[in-house]
């Protein structure tokens, strides 16, 4: 992005192409998938002292997990895949909590989530709505309902305060992930807005400024322009849904090392220069017929992962145990996460507005 904010802005006085004057350019969702991830999961690990499992790194503890840091994200599709499972645990166990065992009986947390699922089903649509989803929605997602927990007591509840701000950060990036795997590029526009403060609050300022630019963007463009816009943040993807552009291209650059690997001599630039580009296309399709072919069961992509359900069980247990979802619980978080949301919205009041008017002022797009 800043590249090629550079090159427009040092462009030629030439005509045509080399002029520049048809780029604006835009971020690229998967990278801002990416991005997210790290701060959320950045921002709730908690690092390896803490033990409590409204932290991931106890969770990480608990499936056994290697490789990581409290630092860094090592690999992108397994912290998805952690926080995945963290995301779900909480559902379970509050859902589980919900509809409790008899009094003296002792179940397995399997027996325990399959009554609590026998119960739901026994409800009916608009009862387990009205007794499940709508108490489920006001008890982790809520702010007001949050706020007002906080009012009523500030020392209780503490863990469960915490744990809000990861399930509504979660919640937003599932409805990123399904709108980009449904293409439903309309949707995906709102939920960018309410992702905004998450990175106006956190270190990622690179981002906020980008995605405040592409909000403007949807007032100066022309709604054909925006619409084109729109629809070329996504393409159709060989497994099914949609994929992001700048994912493809991912997928493109990983064809392009497996099939020019250096060898010797035989590997030469010219020869990638000239040829990639226009065969890494058809060698992964090809890879994927041929793969496919050879195999009773389809393949469903290199990430494809089993089902979590044995550690989402394991880790739903832990989260009743601890205690975790009880508004009474007098136990502190230690340590404190940053609510990034509440402090992104602080940091959007100061946001240097003039800086994105001029990025748009450059460009002036329709």
């Amino acid at each position: 992005m800043q590249n090629l904010r550079g090159a427009i802005r040092q462009r030629s006085d030439e005509e045509g192409i080399n002029s520049l004057e048809c780029l604006f350019p835009v971020f690229g969702l998967f990278h801002l998938r990416m991005s997210f991830v790290s701060m959320i999961y950045l921002n709730h690990h908690g690092g390896v002292t803490s033990k409590e499992f409204s932290h991931l790194n106890a969770i990480i503890e608990k499936l056994g997990l290697h490789g990581f840091k409290d630092t860094k994200m090592h690999n992108f599709r397994a912290v998805e895949d952690l926080l995945e499972q963290a995301y779900a645990s909480y559902i379970s166990a509050w859902i589980c909590e919900l509809f409790p065992p008899p009094v003296g009986t002792v179940l397995s947390q399997k027996e325990r989530r399959n009554l609590a699922a026998s119960k739901i089903h026994s409800l009916g649509k608009k009862k387990a709505f009205e007794q499940v989803i709508v108490p489920l929605y006001y008890a982790l997602y809520s702010v007001t309902r949050k706020e007002q927990r906080q009012q009523e007591s500030t020392t209780r509840g503490l863990l469960f305060n915490q744990l809000f701000d990861f399930m509504r950060s979660m919640a937003l990036y599932g409805e990123l992930k399904h709108d980009v795997r449904a293409g439903q590029v309309g949707r995906i526009s709102k939920v960018l807005r309410l992702i905004l403060p998450y990175f106006a609050g956190s270190t990622s300022h690179r981002y906020s400024k980008e995605l405040v630019a592409f909000q403007m963007m949807e007032y100066t463009a022309d709604p054909d322009t925006w619409n084109y816009i729109l629809d070329n943040c996504l393409i159709q993807s060989k497994l099914g849904g949609w994929i992001e552009a700048d994912c493809k291209m991912e997928h493109l650059v990983r064809t392009q090392k497996d099939s020019y690997t250096a060898h010797g001599g035989s590997f030469r630039w010219d020869n990638m220069n000239e040829h990639t580009s226009l065969l890494s296309t058809f060698m992964y399709e090809t890879k994927l017929v041929f793969a496919n072919s050879l195999r009773e069961e389809k393949i469903k992509g290199k990430h494809y992962n089993p089902s979590m359900e044995r550690g989402i069980l394991n880790i739903t247990a832990e989260i009743i145990q601890d205690k975790i979802l009880d508004q009474d619980s007098l136990s502190s978080a230690n340590p404190n996460t940053v609510e990034l949301y509440t402090k992104g919205l602080g940091e959007l009041q100061l946001f240097d507005m003039e800086q994105v008017r001029e990025m748009i002022r450059q460009r002036a797009i329709g």
